[in-house]
Parts: structure tokens; C-alpha cells; sequence
């Protein structure tokens, strides 16, 4: 058996630890295939909204169940939770949420990572064991 596929749900069950863990009250959220945000967490008087993104799909029967994303499929990704992360309005905060795999890495970092800090965004990565690294506001 190879490396465990990373898929959405772990991620976002693992950032919301990461959150709760760090003081944030984080409110339920609808399964993955659900429209929306997958995270909103509150401390204070800030409100976070996280995008997440897996690195295959969890859903049986789908083409890519039990699969890895490969690199064109891992851009769209990125890019799609960039893009709904861009959209959140102020004062609400935003996140998006990776596997922390050297692929996300590198199409996270593609954009110049660093940017994303400038634009309020905090990227969430996540690790195989579940633990969570953050970059940026958060």
C-alpha cells in the first residue's frame, strides 16, 4: 500500500482541531460535497472562513477514489480555494487548507506563497499524522 491519500475531510477535521486547539470556537460543517465554506471559526470578534482542499477524492464510486490528484487536477485545486479565499469580505478573515505535500507546495508556492500573507489569507497545511503547520494572519 502507498502513502495515504490525504482527502478533504481529514483536512478539514485536522484544521479544525488546530483551531480549537489555538482558542478559535469552530462551528460544525456541512459534509465536503456540500456548497460553502468548509470551516468557520470565531474568537473574539474575528470571524475566520477556511476553504480546504484533499488530495483525492473520499467519495466511492467517483473516478478518483483511492487515487492521488495529479498536477493539473492538485493547480485547479489550489486555485479554486485561492479564488473562493479571495472573495471573503471584510472583516471576516481568510483561509484556505492543503495536504502539506510537496506537490500543493509547489502550486501553493507558484503563486508566491507570500502574497498570500499580504492579502489576509492564512494557509493552513496539513501533515499525514494530522498535525497543522500555518502560514500568514492567523
Amino acid at each position: 500500500m502507498g502513502v495515504p491519500i490525504l482527502v478533504e475531510g481529514f483536512v478539514v477535521e485536522s484544521a479544525c482541531r488546530a483551531l480549537a486547539e489555538a482558542g478559535w470556537q469552530v462551528t460544525p460543517v456541512p459534509s465536503t460535497p456540500a456548497p460553502g465554506v468548509d470551516i468557520t471559526a470565531v474568537q473574539g470578534t474575528e470571524r475566520l472562513l477556511v476553504e480546504a482542499k484533499g488530495a483525492g477524492s473520499s467519495r466511492e464510486g467517483s473516478k478518483r477514489y483511492g487515487k492521488p490528484f495529479n498536477s493539473g487536477q492538485v493547480e485547479i485545486s489550489v486555485g479554486a480555494a485561492i479564488y473562493k479565499a479571495l472573495g471573503v469580505r471584510k472583516p471576516d478573515l481568510a483561509g484556505v487548507a492543503f495536504p502539506d505535500l510537496p506537490l500543493y507546495r509547489s502550486k501553493v508556492g507558484g503563486t508566491r506563497s507570500e502574497n498570500l500573507g499580504l492579502l489576509g489569507i492564512s494557509v493552513f497545511w496539513v501533515a499525514e499524522d494530522g498535525s497543522v503547520t500555518i502560514d500568514g494572519q492567523t
